[in-house]
């Protein structure tokens, strides 16, 4: 066997989630034929396994096969803000923003994709490619098992409240204020000054941890709303889908009923016109044997 027919087939793989969706099917199914005439019948199944994407996961692998930059930033501000929530404060007001911005412009970016290869980008589908984002930036370098950028098959859904929003900020570290030096004579008025200012910066820090966690918090239900929308939506265009089809294959039996009906009444008059046609058959006959 040549070195390119023993190869791992990633490369193939990676092509085929370039493909649009209506030619997925085809380009898998030729491809895990090639490797089950090369002998290679386990990678030619696991081939034959893989899902078609939806087209919302297939604008996010376009996202990264045509404009990983967006995509990359993404998870870049996903993860800085991981790292801010220990830290508190204005770190972590900007590592917000900062996410904020690039999950505003990768979203961009994707429906743009989504509109140049024709898909018209929905509410539901607009809101899906949303929620798959609000995920990715989430998880950052660290991903579930079984989800590979690039290569999604579906949408995917945000972490629950707590992860997604980063509700567990590190408590406030007890301070011990230390003694002052023997030599220096510290008045008790300035004490209690210095004091009081160490107890207004624990107050500042404390309060800006809780505003931060109230937007963290107010980002995950929007995200929230936003897949429960997307999937009512779909539910909706599902149920409306289904109303069609059931109002079409009423038709068609009202259609059929109806040409059934004209057979009928059609083989009746030809039953009749048989019927008569013998009548004046045998009418001839018999003349014609009459003396």
């Amino acid at each position: 066997m040549s070195a390119a027919a023993e190869r791992e087939p990633e490369a193939d793989v990676d092509a085929l989630y370039r493909l649009s969706p209506d030619a997925f099917v085809a380009g898998r199914n030729a491809l895990a034929a090639g490797l089950k005439a090369a002998g290679r019948r386990d990678e030619a199944a696991r081939v034959k396994a893989l899902t078609r994407p939806s087209v919302s996961a297939w604008a996010i692998n376009q996202l990264y096969w045509q404009a990983r930059p967006f995509l990359e930033r993404l998870i870049a501000a996903g993860e800085a803000l991981r790292v801010a929530q220990e830290q508190g404060g204005e770190a972590l007001r900007a590592a917000m923003q900062a996410r904020r911005e690039a999950l505003g412009t990768a979203r961009e970016r994707a429906l743009g994709l989504l509109r140049e290869a024709g898909f018209g980008a929905t509410p539901a589908l607009e809101q899906r490619v949303t929620a798959t984002l609000v995920a990715l930036a989430t998880h950052a370098r660290n991903p579930p098992a079984g989800i590979q950028a690039g290569r999604l098959a579906g949408d995917l859904e945000p972490p629950g409240f707590e992860a997604l929003a980063g509700l567990t900020l590190p408590e406030i570290e007890a301070r011990t204020v230390q003694p002052a030096p023997a030599t220096s004579a510290v008045s008790p008025g300035n004490a209690l000054r210095a004091e009081g200012a160490r107890t207004d910066d624990d107050a500042r820090e404390a309060a800006e941890r809780e505003a931060a966690q109230r937007e963290a918090v107010r980002q995950a239900a929007e995200a929230e709303a936003a897949r429960r929308r997307a999937q009512r939506e779909a539910a909706e265009t599902r149920a409306s889908a289904a109303r069609r089809l059931v109002a079409e294959a009423l038709q068609a039996v009202a259609t059929a009923r109806a040409h059934l009906a004209h057979a009928q009444e059609q083989a009746a008059r030809a039953q009749d016109d048989c019927a008569q046609a013998e009548g004046e058959l045998a009418r001839a006959q018999a003349a014609c044997d009459a003396p």
